[in-house]
């Protein structure tokens, strides 16, 4: 099954991708998964030879839907079977490359974007950072994607996170609606673009980002993490910032995007 979507979300997950977004037949948000776990990079990787970006519309074929208690909008992405075979059967029975649609231009994405926006204070069920695994088992997730746009987000350079001592890492700090939050930021075209600083907390104006900007942070709830809890936690983590240039000062003269 053919889904064109807006991309949303190309995050880091483990030694591959995540990717998520907005689909553009009405169906809400979708994240894609593999078969056997993180997309590889060459999976995410367009007919183009670009790999998929951030507001690039995006048709690709799935196998379906693969919905979990803590991630109700999973879908299978078509990609090579698991075990040897599969590999070694890949390069004759490929699956279809991802095709590229067309971009959703910063100037047209808020008619599109603004409609999916929570205001808070809570994220996925509390105020927590993450969610216990458990939880899910009697009452699954209505969501585990989102968008949202705090007035000033921080962004902390740190030395490590759950548990991986010594590891650059990045924070956004922000507040909804009188809730605070830290969360890991997986995005790494914003973690390129947060290089050039140093540890600590920096401001939207030291990575170049104008007054008249707006930030928007894709937050998805992950799959559970036992290294620190057997029974398993489920991390709340930014997975994709959406910069739309000079969009507070471009009003209600917008149009929707094609």
């Amino acid at each position: 099954m053919e889904i064109e979507f807006v991309c949303l979300a190309n995050s880091r997950l483990q030694d591959g991708r995540s990717v998520a977004g907005l689909r553009t037949d009405g169906g809400g948000w979708l994240r894609l998964v593999g078969r056997n776990g993180p997309l590889s990079r060459k999976v995410t990787t367009m007919e183009d030879g670009r790999e998929v970006g951030l507001l690039d519309v995006v048709r690709v074929e799935t196998v379906g839907p693969r919905a979990v208690n803590n991630q109700p909008e999973n879908h299978e992405v078509d990609g090579p079977k698991p075990g040897i075979l599969g590999t070694m059967l890949s390069p004759v029975f490929r699956a279809k490359p991802w095709k590229p649609a067309g971009q959703l231009e910063p100037a047209n994405a808020p008619p599109v974007l603004d409609p999916l926006i929570y205001k808070g204070p809570d994220l996925f069920g509390s105020q927590r950072d993450r969610e216990d695994f458990p939880l899910f088992e009697n009452r699954p997730a209505m969501n585990s994607l989102t968008l949202v746009e705090p007035d000033s987000p921080v962004w902390e350079i740190i030395t490590s996170f759950r548990g991986q001592g010594g590891e650059r890492q990045i924070r956004a700090r922000f507040n909804l609606e009188g809730a605070e939050y830290s969360l890991p930021v997986t995005d790494p075209k914003w973690e390129e673009r947060c290089k050039v600083l140093g540890y600590g907390a920096h401001t939207n104006f030291q990575l170049l980002v104008e007054e008249t900007d707006r930030v928007l942070l894709t937050v998805s709830l992950e799959e559970p993490d036992f290294s620190n809890n057997p029974a398993g936690e489920c991390f709340k983590s930014v997975v994709g910032v959406i910069l739309l240039p000079g969009a507070k000062e471009a009003g209600a003269g917008i149009k929707k995007g094609q």
